[in-house]
């Protein structure tokens, strides 16, 4: 990598010179988050609310998955020191993946062949990650729900439901409340224009949408 290269990198997966990383509360849980999205935005969604549970929670990076999706991230950005740790310690319990900006990007488990029995083992998977890290992930689902896909959105801190904004707000709200009733804090949140998806999926930056939903949810 060039100088430039390596100092443009640094002004999105390193801190600026003198000033301390923070680190992930010792006296605070590392929240998981599922997000339920359509398949062409899990990625963006699951990294977008991944880095911003990382920013809520004072985090030097995060982990995010797509349930039923084993690799298939596509290219990697230049990695925070962080993130190379916490990927260092998820690999040691045996959980695949790959490290990009300021963020690990799981590889789901594959075994199951019904859409909630995938999304559960996915979760199992990123809770293991976060336990095993000390940091927050993100889980996003992109299976129509039903009782048992329920019953695994429910083992989640908080839900975001992501939706177009050209959706009426009479046909959004009925789905946010039966989210609501499953018993987790809930927010809303549009898909990432194509910049700010990339700048996500590769671990470099969250996109704004992505860091209200989660100021919405009270991290």
């Amino acid at each position: 990598m060039s100088a430039l290269a390596s100092r443009v990198a640094r002004l999105f997966v390193e801190h600026a010179a003198g000033e301390p990383v923070p680190a992930a509360s010792p006296r605070r849980e590392p929240w998981v988050a599922a997000v339920l999205a359509p398949s062409e935005h899990c990625d963006a969604a699951a990294a977008g609310v991944a880095l911003a549970l990382a920013r809520a929670h004072g985090a030097p990076c995060a982990i995010a998955a797509v349930a039923g999706r084993c690799g298939g991230w596509g290219m990697g950005a230049p990695t925070a020191p962080a993130t190379r740790c916490a990927a260092a310690r998820a690999g040691a319990h045996a959980i695949g993946g790959s490290a990009s900006g300021r963020l690990v990007r799981l590889d789901a488990p594959l075994g199951a062949e019904d859409p909630s029995g995938l999304a559960a083992a996915a979760s199992a998977l990123l809770g293991r990650a976060v336990a095993a890290s000390g940091v927050p992930g993100a889980l996003a689902v992109p299976f129509a729900r039903d009782a048992g896909l329920d019953r695994v959105l429910g083992w989640h801190h908080a839900i975001v439901v992501v939706h177009h904004g050209r959706i009426l707000d009479a046909l959004v709200q009925p789905v946010l409340e039966s989210v609501a009733a499953l018993g987790r804090p809930v927010a809303r949140m549009e898909p990432p224009a194509r910049v700010p998806a990339t700048a996500a999926m590769l671990g470099l930056r969250m996109p704004a949408d992505a860091a209200r939903a989660v100021a919405e949810l009270g991290a």
